[in-house]
């Protein structure tokens, strides 16, 4: 966690250099050399950004900056001191330094250092707290390398301000404020002490999470490492001092806030860590055993005198303080996940509200503040995936009429789920919840060929009983049931999905919204599926040569979101949900290029646009074989898991009176039969009949779900 400001922190002891003021906040590294001087030295060098968050800073303030004059970078550098709502005359110090003064109303950490980002003008942006010192050459170490346009993130190294104190000597010691051991801890971080950040990176992954009252510099870095995007370089060259604790009690203030902060990152990024990270019983164990082991303190007090030989008094105090530590560090975890803990927040946050509606971080530039959403038609966040029907795309293509009518008929489906199971979470998932609705053109005009793609998660577990759901669900039906298409439900008991036992894909757009602050946990869909409805598609197309061009485009887009989901297997939803539209799986694909190659790569684009009406043709016939070797491909990459295939393979034999699963038809060999009959394509072709049944057992045998119920157009269960 970022070192915080200590009001009862001693001031730095040494002097400092004397002052060369510059206007505009621009300061260069030695008295002798004027600003015109320095930019003439190295105009290549970008503008360098230095962000100093202050809040009643005025006993150190002037000593930060005063060591930041010490730099012997030849270049421009742009000095930005946050006054963030301070009583003090910070601000008037600060600008009687030659600080550019930036007012921030908002009190917060993460408020005011996106105020200072916003109003930087450098390409690189380095953050420094207003309680350091940087030593001499601490800029010039820090960005060196900074002509690598791959390097996002520059990380120094941060040492005592005044390791006289036998709390800040333990602090120093156990390195609890120190780069290094922040880098190489799981999931690493970087305290804005001493780092500096390339413009860019805000512009791609958003600012500081404001909603955060601490550890906002941890989440910004984990984003960054979660990207991929960037490179990260740590220079234990360029050094800052900071004041560290230097009393007991403010110690364990200090450790019971970062604690808090931790257990909010812990929280909100729950999708990217284990279980026992982020979870309160876990926490709480941990710290009963915290407390039952102050009994053993003589023991660990012996044994750390015996290991180092150190001072008596030191012996003593560091096994204490270590307690002292881990016990308010893991209080402050617990007490962040205590329901509606508002006074540890400043200006009334709450934190639970904020970790829900805080997804993918802080904000990008242009809009400071807002949250990053999916896209059009996500009402609120990427984490809680409420959608909009108003905004959502549905259609794949610009159909006004039907898509108002669509979306009147979803509505009027999900009122009367609604009320046939009481307390249930109604989520729109498949084509539909993608933007990619399928539409024929028809002498009465677009008609919608896509089915209703619904998923019923109930609190009631008889409501999930097939019997039981398919009887109100078929009076349902009779009263309010779609006028085009067909109605796919699905049923599932919540605490199925709330501790993780299934997969589910989509938005919540009726029913209780409590879902969504559970489907950001889920796991990510297994590429089995997406596999078999590719071939679904491909193996269907010689049944239909009018309709050849769509059956293999949505074959070769299937294979690609198939090679994609096995991709970034286990990771959190965030992360694949965007791959679920047409548009996303030709923006990704490119990554398999290297793989693939790029015939292969260039077709599944080719085949996406068709898909979305940009471009007409589409797949030839006459290139059958080629789509049938993208199949191939794609499904001998991706891993399969047998377990969950296996489980519904053995619900349907027994549902079927067919006794057990036989060994020797798993998930890969129904893959591969598939395959053989996409293949198997002669031009005269087999009969209709028989070609069509094999397919529709293949894919009955490997994807049959015991709660899914279909209806057809009018109502008709199928």
């Amino acid at each position: 966690m970022a070192p915080k400001s200590s009001p009862g922190g001693s001031r730095a002891s040494r002097d400092p250099v004397a002052p060369c003021l510059l206007p505009r906040g621009l300061v260069c590294s030695t008295a002798n050399v004027t600003e015109e001087q320095a930019l003439s030295q190295d105009s290549s060098r970008p503008l360098i950004t230095v962000v100093v968050a202050a809040r009643n800073e005025r006993a150190r303030i002037e000593a930060c900056l005063a060591g930041l004059r010490q730099d012997f970078l030849t270049g421009a550098v742009e000095v930005i001191v946050v006054d963030n709502a301070s009583s003090d005359d910070t601000a008037a110090l600060a600008a009687a330094q030659g600080a550019t003064v930036v007012h921030e109303a908002r009190v917060g950490i993460g408020c005011a250092r996106n105020a200072g980002v916003r109003g930087a003008r450098g390409e690189l942006i380095a953050f420094l707290d207003a309680d350091t010192v940087p030593e001499p050459r601490w800029l010039e170490e820090l960005v060196a390398g900074a002509d690598d346009p791959t390097v996002g993130c520059f990380v120094g190294e941060i040492v005592p301000l005044e390791p006289t104190s036998l709390v800040a000597r333990y602090v120093h010691d156990r390195h609890l404020i120190c780069q290094l051991n922040l880098l190489t801890r799981s999931p690493p971080a970087a305290a804005t002490a001493s780092v500096a950040y390339r413009r860019g990176v805000f512009t791609a992954i958003g600012l500081f999470d404001e909603s955060l009252p601490g550890g906002e510099d941890s989440d910004l870095f984990w984003r960054l490492v979660r990207s991929d995007r960037f490179r990260i370089r740590y220079n234990p060259r360029a050094i800052v001092a900071h004041a560290h604790p230097s009393r007991v009690l403010e110690f364990a203030r200090r450790s019971y806030r970062e604690g808090v902060a931790l257990g909010m990152f812990r929280q909100k990024h729950a999708d990217d860590l284990p279980r026992s990270l982020t979870s309160l019983p876990m926490a709480s164990v941990a710290l009963a055993r915290t407390v039952a082991g102050f009994a053993l303190y003589p023991l660990r007090v012996g044994r750390y005198w015996r290991r180092e030989r150190p001072p008596l008094v030191q012996a003593l105090a560091y096994p204490a303080l270590d307690k002292v530590s881990s016990t308010t560090r893991l209080a402050g975890v617990i007490r962040a996940h205590l329901p509606r803990s508002r006074r540890l927040w400043p200006r009334g946050i709450d934190p639970h509200a904020a970790v829900e509606r805080a997804g993918a971080g802080g904000a990008p530039m242009s809009t400071p503040g807002a949250p990053a959403a999916v896209g059009a038609g996500i009402a609120t966040t990427i984490d809680r995936l409420e959608l909009d029907l108003e905004a959502a795309p549905l259609l794949s293509i610009a159909a006004p009429a039907l898509r108002d009518r669509v979306c009147g008929e979803i509505r009027a489906l999900t009122r009367g789920i609604e009320s046939a199971f009481p307390g249930c979470s109604v989520v729109l998932t498949g084509s539909l919840f993608a933007g990619e609705g399928r539409v024929t053109e028809t002498p009465a005009g677009p008609t919608l060929a896509s089915d209703y793609d619904l998923f019923v998660v109930t609190p009631h577990p008889l409501h999930a009983l097939p019997a039981i759901a398919r009887r109100r669900l078929d009076a349902v039906m009779r009263t309010v049931g779609p006028r085009v298409g067909a109605a796919d439900v699905g049923f599932v008991w919540l605490p199925l999905v709330r501790h993780r036992k299934t997969t589910l894909g989509g938005a919540v757009i009726g029913g209780s919204r409590a879902l969504c602050a559970l489907l950001p946990a889920l796991p990510a869909p297994s590429a089995v599926g997406a596999m078999l409805q590719a071939y679904g598609h491909l193996t269907a197309a010689p049944l239909d040569p009018q309709r050849y061009a769509e059956r293999a485009a949505r074959a070769l887009v299937r294979a690609a979101r198939a090679l994609l989901f096995a991709d970034v297997a286990g990771r959190p939803r965030r992360e694949w949900i965007a791959l679920v539209s047409i548009d996303g799986v030709a923006e990704r694909i490119g990554v398999w290029r290297p793989v693939l190659g790029t015939e292969v790569v260039d077709a599944i684009r080719a085949a996406g646009a068709f898909l979305l009406g940009r471009t007409a043709g589409g797949p030839r016939p006459e290139e059958h074989a080629f789509h049938c070797a993208i199949l191939r491909g794609a499904s001998a990459r991706m891993r399969v898991d047998s377990k969950v295939i296996a489980a519904k393979q053995v619900v349907w034999m027994f549902g079927e009176g067919r006794g057990r699963r036989p060994a020797s038809l798993g998930p890969r060999p129904v893959l591969e039969a598939l395959q053989s009959l996409a293949e198997s394509w002669p031009s005269e072709g087999p009969p209709r009949a028989e070609y069509a049944s094999t397919q529709r057992s293949l894919a009955r045998f490997a994807t049959f779900n015991p709660h899914r119920f279909i209806y057809q157009p009018g109502g008709a269960l199928s």
